[in-house]
């Protein structure tokens, strides 16, 4: 984006200024001029002084926004010197440490208690920044919640109350409503990078943006995995596909057959909030060049939706394993509301400048918990995507 010129738009203010002074005294004390002029001067004039309140106002907003980036570029100028200082650490006697250190979630006024409780004035975000940012999570509507205290437990009903309709006098059929508890299960997680010593001392070195990259583009690789594979020999956390695999049925790709799958979530009486469907990419293709019934217009996939449906693509829906890539294609569709994500209590780094001093490294290792835990698994579903076996449904429908 170009940047506001300032002195471009003070010169233009001063050009209407100058304008609307010479307007002014056209119109002023001269009854000579003709009605159509009057209206053209007075035209003139109102729209010279909308331009100048867009302008003021332009100005107004850039220099907010520069004041903005200022504050920004202090704030992570000092995350540097922080997150330098903490891996710079020595004893009493001059000789650094190896030490675990808490990252806090910092809430206004809390910066005392966070330091002196043995925490860094660093906070979650600040080494994991907006984790669903790549992930496919902010994007089909999982909700992430972060330091999440003690146990969480989700109560759903084993029974259905029916409504009955009885006459007058008659006595209602007593019924019975029964609760079990759906329990999150955390699993711990972790990454560790070795950074140079050279660049922790190095102050033009963005020190926090490394360390932010290497510790998100970690934990997004995982969490996605762990989501939307279907590799039921998964351990720890799972997604809502994984206990699939055993009954994954094949879908051949026509339009009937795409809003049969969906009308089957409907029909069980899932609640379509924060619907998407995920394909990976060789699923894309084909659903791009996959037209709709004769007479429809148009393919399964186009204008950026599946039949006006968000989707997304993943490659970690193909996969059974961390490396293993299925030879078949999926789609996959759910009310992604009923998915829990949760990141578990503290955030810890273990700073350790041994174990690779020979490299002249330091080792950062970050550990925490995370869950997912899938709420109702009516609302998910997952199936391998063969082509069309008619091949009139390969024709352009156009």
């Amino acid at each position: 984006m170009k940047k506001f010129d300032f002195m471009e738009a003070n010169a233009r203010k001063r050009e209407i200024g100058s304008r609307l002074s010479e307007i002014a005294d056209k119109i002023s004390g001269n009854d000579q001029l003709t009605e159509e002029v009057r209206e053209q001067l007075n035209s003139e004039s109102a729209t010279l002084r909308e331009e100048l309140n867009v302008l003021n106002m332009r100005i107004s907003a850039a220099m907010a926004n520069e004041a903005a980036e200022k504050v920004s570029r202090e704030q992570k100028a000092d995350k540097n010197a922080v997150l330098r200082e903490l891996l710079k650490s020595e004893d009493a006697n001059g000789v650094r440490m190896k030490r675990e250190v808490t990252l806090g979630v910092l809430t206004v006024g809390a910066k005392n208690n966070i330091t002196s409780a043995g925490a860094i004035d660093l906070t979650v975000k600040d080494l994991m920044p907006d984790l669903d940012e790549g992930l496919i999570w902010g994007k089909v509507g999982i909700n992430v919640q972060t330091n999440v205290k003690g146990n969480i437990l989700w109560p759903y009903a084993t029974s259905v109350v029916q409504m009955e309709e009885k006459g007058e006098k008659a006595a209602l059929t007593d019924q019975s409503i029964n609760f079990d508890n759906i329990t999150v299960v955390p699993s711990r997680c972790g990454a560790t990078i070795a950074i140079s010593n050279e660049a922790i001392d190095d102050a033009s070195f963005d020190l926090m943006g490394y360390v932010q990259k290497a510790i998100t583009l970690a934990q997004q690789r995982y969490l996605n995995w762990k989501t939307f594979s279907h590799d039921n020999t998964l351990t720890g956390m799972k997604g809502p596909w994984a206990s699939k695999v055993g009954s994954i049925a094949t879908l051949e790709a026509t339009y009937a057959n795409i809003l049969s799958a969906k009308a089957e979530l409907i029909d069980a009486g899932v609640e379509m909030r924060n619907f998407a469907w995920v394909v990976d990419a060789s699923a894309e293709a084909l659903l791009k060049s996959t037209p709709k019934a004769d007479g429809q217009g148009g393919f399964i996939i186009q204008n950026g939706t599946l039949d006006g449906d968000p989707y997304f693509v993943s490659h970690y829906i193909r996969q059974t394993s961390a490396k293993a890539k299925a030879a078949d294609m999926y789609i996959g569709l759910g009310a992604w509301n009923y998915l829990a994500a949760n990141q578990h209590g503290e955030v810890r780094l273990v700073i350790d400048p041994y174990t690779k001093a020979v490299n002249n490294e330091t080792v950062i290792t970050l550990n925490t918990k995370w869950s997912l835990t899938t709420l109702r698994d009516s609302a998910f579903a997952i199936y391998k995507l063969t082509a069309a076996s008619d091949s009139s449904t390969a024709a352009n429908p156009e």
